[in-house]
C-alpha cells in the first residue's frame, strides 16, 4: 500500500468515526442511565431536570430523557464551576466568601440538599487533585476545615424547637471525618429537624445508649472511603441497627465507606437530594 492509500484509507476512518460519535452524543438516555453515569440516584437526575439544572425532553408519555452531549456536559467539572470552588476554598478566602458559595448554590438549586448535592461534586473532585498529586494534604484538609465552619454558622442559623423531630449524628469508632455530618446536619435544619451531634470516633456503647435514652426520630452514621475496616463496620452497623429498630428510629447510613450490603432496617443514603423524602415518614 502505497502512501497516499494509506493516508486516504486514514482519512475514511476518521470521518466514520466523527460519524458516529455526533450519533452517539444525539442518543437519549432514560433518567435510571443518568443516574449511573453519575452516581446519584434516578430521583435526584429527575430534581434537577425539574429545577432546570439538567436539560432534558419529554417524550409524547411524559417521560424525561436526556442527551448525551448534556450529561457530558453536566459531568464537565466547568459545570458546578468546579475549579473555582476549589481556588476558594484552598486560599485565604474569607468565611463570608465560603458563605457566598454556598447561599448561592441553595438558591440555585432550591434548597440545602440540592446545595450538598452539588458540593458533593466539588469534594469529589478536590479528593481525585489530591489522589493525582494536584493538591497537597494540606490543602485538601484545609479546604475540608473551612467547610466544616462555613457549614456550622449556617446551620447556626436555624432555630430548632423542642417539639420537633431530633436526629443523633455520629460517626463509628475509628473514623474521624465529619464533613458528611456537616452537610447533612445543614440539611436538616432547613427542613425543621434539631439535631445532635457524638461527633467523630463514637463507641458502640455509647452510641447505643443514646438511642435508647433519647428520644430521636433518627440516627444518622457517616463514614468516607478511608474507612477500610469492613468488618468492624459490620459488626457496628448490626448492634446500632438492633438498637434502631427497638426504639423505631430511623437508621441512615452514608459516606462511600463499605457499609454492609444486607442491613434490613438501616437506610443506605447515596445522595443528599433524597432526604426529604426519607425523613418525611417521621
Amino acid at each position: 500500500m502505497n502512501k497516499s492509500s494509506k493516508t486516504s484509507n486514514d482519512t475514511n476512518i476518521e470521518r466514520k468515526t466523527s460519524r458516529r460519535t455526533k450519533r452517539s452524543k444525539k442518543t437519549l438516555l432514560t433518567s435510571t442511565a443518568v443516574a449511573t453515569r453519575l452516581g446519584v440516584t434516578a430521583s435526584t437526575v429527575k430534581r434537577w431536570a425539574d429545577i432546570g439544572t439538567l436539560p432534558h425532553v419529554r417524550t409524547a408519555g411524559g417521560h424525561r430523557r436526556f442527551l448525551v452531549k448534556d450529561v457530558e456536559n453536566f459531568q464537565n467539572p466547568s459545570h458546578v464551576e468546579v475549579n473555582h470552588w476549589i481556588e476558594k476554598l484552598t486560599t485565604g478566602t474569607g468565611t463570608y466568601g465560603i458563605l457566598s458559595l454556598l447561599l448561592q448554590e441553595r438558591d440555585k438549586t432550591g434548597s440545602y440538599a440540592g446545595a450538598m448535592a452539588t458540593l458533593s461534586l466539588v469534594l469529589k473532585a478536590i479528593g481525585e487533585k489530591w489522589s493525582v498529586g494536584e493538591l497537597t494534604i494540606h490543602e485538601e484538609h484545609f479546604a475540608s476545615n473551612r467547610l466544616i465552619r462555613a457549614l456550622a454558622q449556617l446551620s447556626d442559623s436555624y432555630v430548632s424547637t423542642d417539639s420537633g423531630a431530633k436526629c443523633l449524628l455520629a460517626v463509628p469508632e475509628k473514623e474521624v471525618h465529619v464533613l458528611g455530618l456537616s452537610m447533612l446536619e445543614l440539611c436538616l435544619r432547613e427542613l425543621g429537624w434539631a439535631v445532635s451531634w457524638l461527633g467523630e470516633n463514637t463507641p458502640k456503647d455509647t452510641l447505643t445508649k443514646a438511642i435508647m435514652t433519647g428520644d430521636y426520630g433518627a440516627v444518622a452514621l457517616s463514614a468516607s472511603v478511608h474507612y477500610t475496616d469492613r468488618d468492624t463496620l459490620g459488626t457496628y452497623v448490626i448492634d446500632v441497627e438492633k438498637v434502631c429498630k427497638e426504639t423505631e428510629t430511623l437508621l441512615f447510613l452514608g459516606g462511600s465507606a463499605p457499609w454492609p450490603e444486607d442491613c434490613g432496617y438501616a437506610s443506605r443514603m447515596y445522595d443528599f437530594s433524597d432526604l426529604p423524602m426519607a425523613i418525611s415518614v417521621v
